[in-house]
């Protein structure tokens, strides 16, 4: 037997994807987990909706949702960009680790699942930022891999009968995430602590905004340049108030790395349509050039909204 056969590794089963709001948590240990998922015995449903599936977590309530999740057990990647299975169980060539073709997986269109248990349970809440520290140090291209997999409460069909029937095991060494749940624990303080600080700047800009309102003409700006200055600010600091400008811009918004982003903006620099901003202002309050090197391009949004030929006082209101 495998050295690591015997490590704890429970999961929890669910009968498809359309009853998946409660699941049957199983104590399993790695040997019986890695067994039943390289074999391709179970009937396969006529919709994929409708097939069972695993999670390698254990929930603190019945009903699964990503705050409910105590423990996260395994990393889990899917590949659909056309890797098979021997491709992706040569990514980490050291490590214990199973892979199988799933559900979708047809002749001459791979598609996989690789599995890899971890030498502790990680914290359902830290689990989103352990994983892309893993991802950071192991090098492995996040692009390569589906990227709704960091979520802890996701679900993933277990192997059935279908055109490909591909599974394969190798033993070897766990992953340790000591390390990484350590250094995704100092970027949320980072994160919390960057927080406080956009929350403190915000209430000293609302407070200034209060007194300007107050006595407006005791800091010297007209009319036109105070609703210009809190159009700016707005554009600063509140997301609704982004998310608008966005679409006036005509930017396409995209969900990177857990908060939407809008891009394919023109850069006021090198005229590409390549300028992008974070919808969510606590990520990143500017606005950038993709092209770092040959352009490198920063500013705020408001000089997009300028550069456009739209004014930034019209989101002051």
């Amino acid at each position: 037997m495998p050295h690591h056969d015997g490590l704890a590794c429970p999961s929890a089963f669910y009968a498809s994807a359309r009853r998946s709001a409660f699941g049957r948590p199983v104590p399993t240990v790695w040997g019986q987990l890695r067994k039943a998922l390289t074999s391709h015995n179970r009937d396969r449903a006529a919709d994929k909706l409708d097939a069972p599936c695993w999670a390698p977590h254990v929930a603190t309530a019945n009903r699964r949702t990503a705050a409910s999740i105590e423990t996260v057990h395994a990393l889990v990647l899917d590949f659909d960009d056309g890797a098979d299975v021997v491709d992706v169980m040569a990514l980490f060539p050291t490590k214990e680790r199973c892979a199988y073709s799933t559900f979708s997986a047809e002749p001459g269109a791979p598609r996989c699942r690789l599995v890899l248990p971890l030498a502790a349970p990680v914290a359902g809440a830290l689990w989103a930022a352990t994983m892309r520290q893993i991802l950071k140090d192991i090098g492995q291209d996040k692009s390569a891999a589906d990227p709704k997999c960091i979520d802890p409460s996701r679900l993933y069909l277990l192997p059935c009968r279908g055109p490909v029937e591909i599974a394969d095991y190798a033993p070897g060494d766990l992953i340790d995430v000591q390390e990484y749940v350590a250094r995704a624990e100092y970027e949320a303080e980072l994160s919390r602590l960057a927080a406080d600080h956009l929350r403190a700047k915000q209430a000293a800009r609302a407070e200034a905004a209060r007194r300007w309102a107050a006595a407006p003409e005791a800091d010297g700006y007209s009319a036109a340049e105070r609703a210009e200055r809190r159009g700016h600010e707005a554009l600063r600091a509140d997301p609704e108030v982004r998310r608008r400008a966005a679409a006036d811009l005509g930017a396409k918004v995209a969900p990177r790395d857990g908060s939407d982003v809008a891009h394919g903006l023109p850069c006021p620099s090198c005229g590409r349509p390549d300028a992008w901003f974070v919808i969510d202002p606590r990520r990143a309050w500017g606005a950038y050039c993709n092209h770092r090197n040959s352009c490198g391009w920063f500013g705020s949004i408001g000089d997009l909204v300028t550069a456009a030929g739209m004014q930034p006082a019209a989101y002051g209101d």
